[in-house]
């Protein structure tokens, strides 16, 4: 019980000011579950809160929902600007449309959106960086984040880059350490790198 939980939490660690649930997707429709969870976490926690959402499951309802319960910030993945690579690549079925959508529907109802974008996605080019950064720029979340894409191996974005040839396999990406700058991905030229 996740109120139960809460109250345990607020209680016995002062002072709580806000709670983060790191959930990957906090709700995936407005159903019985997100409206008995509002309804109760406004009556008995009553704490501003954070959650991560996906584009594709924040609707206005779950966006009342969650406003009305007192969430204050979500966070959205853009993955990337160009819908070729966020849908043929990272297997992101999330449409333009969906993405902008999703955003003003979080601005009508006061959340704060963290957006989460990768560049240097194997196949991609610095065009499809940079449309991820226009596509930012014109969706406007509070606070924008840009990552690095870095395939580990055994998943199948590392099998994808091999496969492309635009990874080495003997780079070991278990690390997360890296000596080159930018992209441990060949597909982008050195000066590209330092853009």
């Amino acid at each position: 019980n996740v109120i139960k939980e809460l109250k345990e939490v607020v209680k016995n660690t002062q002072p709580v000011r806000m709670i983060r649930f790191a959930d990957d997707t906090f709700s995936f429709t407005p159903n019985k579950w997100l409206e008995e969870f509002a309804e109760k976490y406004k009556r008995m926690i009553n704490l501003p809160f954070y959650c991560m959402m996906r584009p594709n499951t924040l609707d206005k309802k779950s966006a009342e929902l969650l406003s009305k319960a007192g969430c204050k910030s979500i966070s959205m993945n853009i993955e990337s600007g160009a819908s070729e690579i966020r849908k043929g690549v990272l297997k992101r079925n999330i449409s333009d449309d969906i993405l902008i959508r999703s955003f003003k529907i979080a601005k009508e109802y006061n959340l704060n959106v963290q957006s989460n974008s990768m560049i240097a996605v194997p196949g991609s080019k610095i065009s499809d960086d940079l449309n991820t950064l226009e596509v930012v720029r014109n969706i406007k979340p509070e606070m924008p984040t840009f990552d690095i894409l870095v395939p580990f191996k055994g998943t199948k974005i590392w099998e994808l880059s091999v496969e492309m040839g635009v990874l080495d396999p003997s780079i070991n990406t278990a690390t997360g350490m890296f000596d080159s700058e930018g992209s441990i991905l060949n597909n982008y030229t050195e000066k590209e790198k330092r853009i």
